[in-house]
């Protein structure tokens, strides 16, 4: 029960340091990092290290998204300083190549903890999701 209450308390206080405009800015970063695809480019793009990876690729490596999707989310994590787009013109056909910013590796070392989680639960969420719910759904 401490635990949790220390961390209601750093919500809060969180909360506190921002102007509401701050807020609303913040609202808006960690609905797009915790939307469905954003994070998972940003992890595709962080296991090519320094390495820029073009949209192709992209598109492979992220399975299940489509490529207007992947458009989407690109235009908006590089909006936010998370990744950097390079377009090389004087190539036939023009490339495309995203990397990780300063900004995307230092968001990524905070997302390591939560995915470290995520994969020593798996066995934890496979067994919640076999058990019945008490709604049925």
């Amino acid at each position: 029960m401490e635990l949790t209450q220390k961390t209601i308390k750093e919500i809060q206080e969180l909360s506190n340091t921002l102007t509401s405009q701050q807020e609303g800015l913040a609202r808006q970063v960690m609905d797009r990092v915790g939307a469905k695809w954003p994070l998972y480019v940003l992890c595709v793009l962080a296991e090519a290290g320094e390495e820029p990876i073009r949209f192709t690729k992209l598109v492979e490596r992220v399975e299940g998204i489509s490529d207007k999707m992947l458009t989407q989310t690109l235009k908006l994590l590089e909006r936010d300083g998370l990744i950097l787009r390079a377009a090389k013109r004087r190539q036939v056909p023009p490339r495309v190549e995203y990397t990780l910013t300063p900004l995307g590796w230092e968001m990524m070392k905070v997302a390591v903890p939560l995915l470290r989680w995520v994969v020593s639960s798996i066995e934890n969420f496979e067994k919640a999701r076999i058990q019945p719910t008490p709604s049925g759904a």
